[in-house]
């Protein structure tokens, strides 16, 4: 019983143990991020890091997924602050030379209010109601 109801609502922190319905990659995301062209580190949402893995990895390397306890507590908090720190961010784009973006629609939104975000320096490869992929342009 225990089981069906964390399928169904998450467990307390509403976390699911497999991507929701809501979150799965369009048709049109899956066909771009199936493009061989694409390769390098991906900064990407905490909810696509699955997805990410199970259809485009190792060509493209997704920066966390569902998997939090293996990455430990500080890497997750740090995660969760690189759309909100510009210095964070900027850091982690050099330091882990990430070429691609692929956030859920309010880590774009986020992004956008980063101080160093500009048009220029990213270009929106796909983007559909739940997600946008970004190819680093600079």
């Amino acid at each position: 019983m225990a089981i069906a109801i964390v399928l169904v609502w998450g467990n307390a922190f509403h976390a699911h143990p497999y991507t929701p319905g809501y979150m799965k990659m369009s048709d049109g995301m899956v066909r771009t991020l199936s493009d061989p062209q694409y390769r390098g580190h991906v900064l990407n949402s905490f909810e696509l890091g699955a997805e990410l893995v199970y259809r485009a990895y190792p060509r493209l390397q997704p920066s966390v997924d569902s998997r939090v306890d293996s990455y430990g507590t500080d890497y997750i908090d740090n995660q969760g602050m690189l759309l909100r720190d510009d210095a964070l961010f900027k850091d982690f784009l050099t330091r882990y030379d990430v070429q691609y973006l692929l956030l859920d629609t309010n880590g774009y939104l986020t992004l956008q209010d980063l101080g160093s975000w500009s048009n220029q320096h990213w270009k929106v490869v796909f983007q559909d109601r739940n997600s946008v992929f970004l190819s680093r342009n600079d």
